[in-house]
């Protein structure tokens, strides 16, 4: 994971943003205070084998959310089968 958060902390210069990184685990997490913005990149919930775990990792993200605040959660959609013929070549889906 340490090699996802060094990417993360790479990019902040050319935006002028200063990220904060932390490494916790995802369901119990605690980090006594709340943002205006949490990122979940792509894949973190994938890792995870139980129902039970995912809403425990959505809940400790809306403890830490301010009122009106915002999550962004990235996410690549799974076939159904049915809309295979829609699959891109760069992992992305068109269509409905």
């Amino acid at each position: 994971m340490v090699g996802e958060l060094e990417t993360w902390a790479c990019r902040p210069e050319a935006t002028g943003l200063k990220p904060e990184l932390y490494e916790q685990s995802m369901v119990e997490f605690d980090l006594h205070r709340e943002f205006d913005l949490i990122i979940l990149p792509s894949g973190g919930l994938g890792l995870f084998t139980s129902d039970r775990d995912i809403n425990a990792t959505f809940q400790r993200v809306m403890a830490h959310l301010k009122p009106g605040g915002s999550v962004i959660y990235g996410f690549s959609p799974v076939p159904d089968g049915q809309n295979i013929e829609n699959y891109q070549e760069n992992n992305s889906w068109s269509g409905s």
